[in-house]
């Protein structure tokens, strides 16, 4: 079972309060048989000065191996209490933002720059051969994509990305057949692509064709959708009205 973490107390609040000028916080937090990120976190509530310099400790290093390149760099200083720039001192400090600028960035960062999930980079890489290489730190493994190597491969596989959801330059350097692409899919791309079917649409297209005799590729100038969706949509009704 997980332990529940403690509320601070009103009592514990005064000893912070009185002790945060005098002692260090490890002190503290020895003292309260707290963490030291829980009393950095608590003077920053209280809005006490904090130390000038605050070193690592054990465990914000392992957390911060652990969660790099799973999410944003932003959301593990909000659990670490600590600015992005303060993060990435310590990234190069243990050898990892070396790595990453060496090899590219990371599937997390790819797949936010295209805004799609991680899941589809991921599945790219094992069935569609996009290039990537493995980095190393401690006792932790993650996967690097080149940026250059990513724009070859993505020319050779537009089908399964959308250019209209990428933003301009937000993977540099960005080649000049990029800006077509972008332009394209944003007129040529269907709106609802890959949301999820309603019932209503469901019964549209049914409607449409077995009763209009519409073509798949008509259905979908009408739905926002492409032919192959209405194709695939079209089987799976069939199969669940079985």
């Amino acid at each position: 079972m997980t332990q529940q973490r403690k509320r601070w107390t009103e009592k514990e609040d005064q000893f912070l309060r009185g002790s945060v000028k005098t002692k260090s916080v490890k002190e503290i937090a020895a003292e309260l048989n707290k963490s030291v990120n829980s009393v950095y976190k608590r003077i920053k509530v209280l809005k006490l000065k904090e130390p000038a310099y605050r070193k690592w400790t054990a465990e914000e290093d392992e957390y911060l191996i652990n969660t790099y390149g799973k999410c944003e760099l932003e959301k593990i200083g909000r659990c670490l209490g600590r600015n992005k720039d303060s993060l990435m001192r310590r990234l190069h400090r243990l050898g990892m933002a070396k790595a990453k600028e060496c090899l590219g960035i990371t599937t997390y960062e790819l797949a936010a720059a295209l805004k799609i999930d991680v899941g589809s980079v991921y599945r790219w890489m094992k069935d569609r051969g996009l290039p990537y290489r493995t980095a190393y730190a401690r006792e932790r493994t993650f996967s690097l994509i080149d940026i250059q190597e990513f724009w070859a491969w993505a020319e050779e596989n537009k089908c399964v990305i959308n250019f209209s959801k990428i933003e301009k330059h937000s993977l540099v350097p960005e080649p000049a057949w990029v800006d077509k692409q972008r332009k394209s899919d944003f007129y040529n791309r269907p709106l609802k692509e890959r949301q999820k079917w309603t019932a209503i649409e469901d019964e549209r297209i049914w409607h449409l064709y077995y009763s209009q005799g519409m073509t798949h590729k008509e259905i979908g100038k009408v739905m926002g959708r492409s032919a192959r969706a209405v194709q695939n949509r079209l089987i799976r009704i069939r199969l669940n009205r079985q």
